[in-house]
């Protein structure tokens, strides 16, 4: 993790000192060692795809999505989403009314939270609860775009079907965007992820049954969405993850195997070798 608010790594260092074997009295030579370790978490998070509803009552529309709940950092991730309820026919000889899709945007946010605790110096204030931490929170981008014809409208319908992918932006030239997993630590600290789409809608009206003479009316609305998503390294991406099953034997058993007291197994053992008379 590194972050204007927080940074954590993982360092292995390791020191030697020996001494000549010519010269056993000699002042001991030392060697250092050291080297960062790459630690990724593998977050058990079901990889299966997030569906969820949106209903906009004052426009009357409908908003089906279906995105991948987990963010592969080194690949493109899919958004699906299905508009119902566009077209408004009132009847009684008036126009029908239709939310036409202008274009769209999307952003990968990265909320970043931690806690500082004040040294004894600095921690003689007592706030109202008696809690001298501060919540320090930041949010940083990962990556954005732009929707402009990624759609296909049916207007006799009312529907529109979208299809479009995100991922975390990638510098052509110079550092890549730093990023950090999701985690949850019980010292405050916290790093989620959301995914941001918005859509600018315009109403249109046109004589019923006629949309290629529709005429914008000026009226324009934005839908927003917030998706709660996960970045995390699965076993096709992260370097040197190595995949095994458990072992799987013949003669295994059904059920862990039954013990007896002492007692028990001496009348066992005196019953089965008990010569006849």
């Amino acid at each position: 993790m590194d972050s204007s608010l927080l940074s954590v790594s993982y360092e292995f260092h390791a020191e030697v000192h020996y001494k000549s074997k010519d010269a056993p009295n000699s002042t001991p030579q030392t060697v250092t060692f050291k080297r960062n370790l790459p630690v990724r978490r593998h977050l058990p998070v079901p990889n299966c795809p997030l569906e969820s509803t949106r209903n906009f009552p004052s426009a009357g529309i409908q908003v089906n999505s279906c995105i991948d709940s987990i963010v592969r950092p080194a690949g493109v991730n899919k958004v699906s989403l299905s508009l119902n309820g566009l077209l408004v026919s009132p009847g009684n000889g008036q126009n029908d009314h239709l939310w036409r899709l202008w274009k769209g945007a999307w952003t990968l946010e990265e909320n970043i939270q931690a806690v500082a605790s004040p040294c004894e110096r600095h921690g003689g204030a007592v706030s109202a609860d008696g809690n001298n931490d501060l919540v320090r929170r930041k949010t940083r981008l990962l990556g954005d775009g732009g929707l402009y014809s990624e759609w296909k409208e049916n207007e006799a319908d009312g529907t529109a079907e979208m299809e479009f992918g995100f991922k975390i932006r990638q510098n052509a030239h110079g550092p890549d965007i730093a990023y950090s997993h999701d985690t949850n630590s019980p010292d405050g600290t916290e790093v989620t992820h959301a995914l941001v789409v918005e859509l600018v809608l315009v109403k249109e009206h046109f004589p019923a049954g006629k949309p290629h003479l529709a005429i914008r009316t000026g009226v324009g609305r934005i839908l927003r969405f917030n998706y709660k998503v996960t970045l995390a390294d699965g076993p096709n991406t992260a370097s040197g993850w190595v995949v095994e099953n458990l072992p799987c034997y013949q003669d295994e058993w059904s059920s862990p195997p039954d013990y007896l007291d002492e007692e028990s197994l001496q009348r066992m053992e005196n019953a089965e070798f008990r010569v006849p008379s």
